[in-house]
């Protein structure tokens, strides 16, 4: 799931899905912190390939499609593929629904909706339902986790890109030495290494020495500052650009909390359980705890989409 919430979603009649999608968009984002892809399907030809390519989180489908085809088939396909995702089957006719529940008791992970006004409501039903079922401690840690490298790998794109934009090697050689004083030990006793290089190997270099998470969102900080001196507040043109690189840069800093300091966090915790059944996580190091709730999974998913928005926004500024 990570950031995305994936719907496959079977309707011969385009223009329901297309009309139900802006809902059901609006709420992951608002009240769940996700993005929404839907995959629409006019039949299950394609079915087996879909299923076995895709990894989704939810499976709408309405009874009756275009090719014959009924949605209670395409289920039967599904699970006798083993694939448990959750499916959601649905019609405006209440007795149709009635029968295959009849005829099949107990299908495993199938939910029922009878009127398509109906459905908007219980896809938000069904949604907040699977995304509480992923939503432990153990899989926010993998949440973040994999979610920082994308940004870290953002960020060194974006350093990268700086460096190959310079002509001047000398601001190359003198952005690094200055990175490299205002960071860790484990830098400053590289900075003899950097006196022997050449233009090449100062650029080849950059990936080493942004080599944490940190260490890149610090450079990444200098090379906002860098191109801010380089503008004149008198002009026009400049001011604009200043006031956005600001507040570009305002937003950057919220990383180090959100994402930077609640990944280390969550690598040296030890999850417990509250008086209420909640999951509390004791960082032995800072000697504080973390106590996770769904208002706490919702506010990561929100602010880790927010901030690879920030560094796309960033991106365009050195390109």
């Amino acid at each position: 799931m990570r950031l995305k919430y994936r719907i496959l979603w079977f309707e011969d009649e385009a223009e329901f899905v297309e009309k139900i999608t802006p809902q059901i968009r609006e709420y992951l984002l608002e009240d769940l912190g996700l993005e929404l892809e839907v995959n629409p399907q006019q039949n299950g030809a394609d079915l087996d390939n879909l299923i076995k390519h895709g990894d989704y989180d939810l499976i709408v489908t309405d009874l009756n499609l275009d090719d014959g085809q009924t949605g209670k088939n395409l289920i039967d396909r599904i699970r006798g593929d083993e694939v448990l995702t959750e499916v959601l089957l649905y019609s405006g006719n209440g007795e149709e629904i009635k029968k295959v529940i009849n005829e099949t008791p107990g299908l495993e992970r199938v939910s029922f909706a009878v009127g398509r006004d109906a459905l908007p409501d219980r896809l938000r039903r069904i949604i907040a339902l699977t995304v509480r079922k992923v939503q432990d401690v153990t899989n926010v840690r993998g949440l973040v986790i994999a979610e920082a490298i994308d940004l870290e790998d953002k960020m060194l794109e974006i350093i990268t890109q700086y460096f190959r934009a310079l002509e001047d090697d000398t601001e190359k050689d003198g952005f690094i030495k200055k990175h490299l004083e205002g960071t860790d030990e484990y830098f400053q006793k590289q900075m003899k290494e950097i006196s022997s290089f050449s233009a090449p190997q100062i650029l080849e270099f950059v990936d080493r020495a942004c080599g944490e998470m940190f260490s890149k969102y610090v450079a990444l900080n200098r090379l906002l500052d860098a191109t801010r001196k380089k503008l004149d507040s008198s002009k026009p043109d400049d001011k604009t650009k200043i006031v956005l690189l600001d507040k570009l840069k305002g937003e950057l800093k919220k990383m180090n909390d959100e994402v930077i300091n609640l990944r280390n966090d969550l690598a040296h915790v030890k999850e417990e359980k509250d008086g209420h059944g909640q999951s509390v996580l004791k960082n032995t190091k800072r000697g504080r705890e973390i106590v996770f709730s769904n208002d706490t999974y919702i506010g990561i998913r929100k602010s880790l989409r927010y901030h690879a928005a920030n560094l796309t926004e960033i991106a365009k500024h050195f390109q």
